[in-house]
């Protein structure tokens, strides 16, 4: 399979919240209520804003939509205060937001090219470091993150989020300060 790595657009729209919907069942099975609260978080608004922000990416096998990401640079209001400490005192990094695999095509380490994709934008655009969080109970998100050399940091507590709003919090080093 040759896979394309490029920036959502508003007709990727109808796939990414059918992946959406398909993730969210999964990570509800896995025992994890992230992405399943009250607030429907995250929802085509939450996609829309992504695609308008340009920060949105899809990876497709021809038209098919096989992930998806927002890669979001600058500073996260989230990640400001953490119990722990980031590896870098910057302000010049991406974070890693709203991860999800098509349901066909898990198991093939999507998720990892993903992840790998976003390490090389991050290089690529001279940014000190690229973060991430994930619920408690996101155990593959943990893997993911720890398998490509991210180190767990400490936990965040999301700004807008009312309810279950721990996040474990990841950062790999891109290049010294």
């Amino acid at each position: 399979m040759k896979f394309n790595f490029r920036k959502a657009k508003i007709n990727d729209l109808d796939q990414i919240i059918n992946i959406t919907n398909d993730a969210k069942v999964f990570l509800k099975e896995s025992g994890s209520q992230q992405w399943n609260g009250p607030s429907g978080y995250p929802d085509r608004s939450d996609f829309l804003k992504d695609i308008h922000n340009n920060c949105l990416y899809v990876l497709c096998n021809e038209d098919i939509i096989v992930g998806f990401e927002a890669l979001i640079i600058g500073v996260d209001e989230s990640y400001i205060d953490i119990d722990g400490s980031w590896l870098l005192d910057t302000s010049n990094y991406m974070t890693i937001h709203r991860i999800a695999i098509n349901k066909d095509y898990r198991s093939q380490h999507i998720s990892k090219y993903l992840v790998s994709n976003a390490i090389e934008l991050a290089k690529s655009l001279d940014l000190d470091s690229v973060r991430g969080d994930t619920h408690i109970l996101n155990v593959p998100m943990q893997k993911l993150f720890l398998s490509e050399n991210f180190k767990h940091c400490g936990t965040i507590t999301l700004m807008h989020t009312p309810y279950d709003n721990k996040r474990l919090a990841y950062e790999i080093i891109i290049k010294s300060l």
